[in-house]
């Protein structure tokens, strides 16, 4: 008769999938120093083992040791992977864009209008159930006031692109 493998009491925790309860892995079994580097390693997406080491308070070895033993790297990659981690990069580089175009001498053009209409597009087909049009055109919005103050000529020449971008993701969306 073939052996079967022991599991360890950390498989239904590491294997969240394998566990018919559970949809997220059960960190109580970790210590509070390990629940913070999950938290950075795996959530928060922190870069580097050093990095996190630093703000726990262990070696960056350890870090290491505990990706390893607990199989962090595939529970980052799988939350990388998320429709709303996703969506909300794309979201931080709308933000990026629009602060790009601030800085941009001569205002807004038709390139960057289809830009954005472009993040706007991705951003609804990852994650179509969140309202995302909303809070593009509030941070617009809020650009446009900014401009006004500090550059109206600028502002001017801009507002027919920004209405052309509002009414076609309007129509687009049916907003």
């Amino acid at each position: 008769m073939a052996k079967q493998k022991r599991k360890s009491k950390y498989d239904a925790e590491i294997h969240p999938e394998e566990s018919p309860v559970r949809s997220r892995p059960n960190l109580s079994y970790l210590t509070e120093e390990q629940k913070l580097a999950y938290e950075l390693y795996v959530r928060q997406r922190v870069q580097t083992y050093k990095e996190i080491a630093a703000r726990v308070g262990v070696s960056a070895s350890t870090i290491s040791r505990w990706v390893d033993k607990f199989e962090w790297k595939a529970q980052r990659a799988k939350a990388l992977r998320s429709p709303d981690v996703i969506a909300d990069h794309l979201l931080e580089i709308i933000d990026a864009e629009i602060w790009r175009m601030d800085h941009k001498a001569g205002g807004i053009d038709a390139g960057d209008i289809d830009k954005l209409s472009k993040l706007v597009s991705a951003l609804q087909k990852i994650a179509p159930n969140r309202n995302f049009f909303g809070s593009i055109l509030k941070a617009v919005e809020e650009w446009m006031q900014f401009l006004q103050r500090h550059d109206p000529e600028v502002a001017k020449n801009s507002q027919q692109y920004l209405m052309r971008f509002s009414k076609e993701m309007a129509e687009k969306y049916d907003y």
